[in-house]
């Protein structure tokens, strides 16, 4: 595949990535999400953070220090109750097509919202998932980052896949960006599924 270096000087280093990725016609933009000074481990930088916010194709963020990944064999796909993109997945699941990957559908939720946890994983193991196996697993717990980086590390996965709203990236996802020991995949609404 073909390598192009492309250099702009702009005032806004984030929208400049974005507004190159339409103009390359990218299919995924890779970026790091530390920092540059001494408290990187603790916050996303704010040109990642305006790429992730802003993204018109899927984002792989990755954390500096994050072991290598040969291949996505094992791919984490949280989702939320109220959540109805299917975006993430969607992309998740052509790519296990195609890796033959192992997912992980997962769900953090209380025990009174139990039976509408299995519902809604049954639901989009059954449409975005089809033809290829989901394991549905619900995490019971409050801290839904801490839930979910519990349940990532014990995992050993090679990719966590989120959807990701339109211009803004919540506090949520930023922590679990930034405590999870994997790349993480952003996957912008509206995203037109692979074949």
């Amino acid at each position: 595949m073909p390598t192009r270096l492309v250099i702009e000087r702009a005032p806004d280093p984030g929208a400049a990535i974005c507004r190159t990725a339409v103009s390359e016609g990218a299919d995924l933009i890779v970026i790091s999400t530390h920092a540059r000074h001494h408290v990187a481990h603790l916050i996303i930088g704010s040109t990642t953070l305006d790429v992730l916010s802003g993204a018109p194709v899927p984002v792989l963020a990755i954390r500096y220090g994050v072991r290598p990944r040969l291949s996505l064999q094992r791919i984490l796909v949280p989702v939320h109750l109220k959540q109805r993109s299917t975006c993430a997945a969607s992309l998740a699941a052509s790519i296990a097509r195609r890796e033959k990957s192992e997912v992980h559908l997962i769900i953090v939720c209380e025990e009174p919202e139990r039976v509408a946890a299995e519902s809604l994983l049954a639901e989009i193991g059954k449409g975005v998932f089809k033809d290829i196996e989901a394991k549905p697993i619900i995490l019971m717990g409050k801290d839904i980052d801490a839930e979910l980086v519990r349940y990532a590390r014990g995992a050993d996965a090679d990719a966590l896949f989120l959807n990701a709203a339109a211009h803004e990236i919540s506090k949520l996802k930023q922590e679990i960006i930034r405590q999870v020991d994997m790349p993480v995949m952003l996957v912008p609404a509206g995203l037109p599924p692979l074949p």
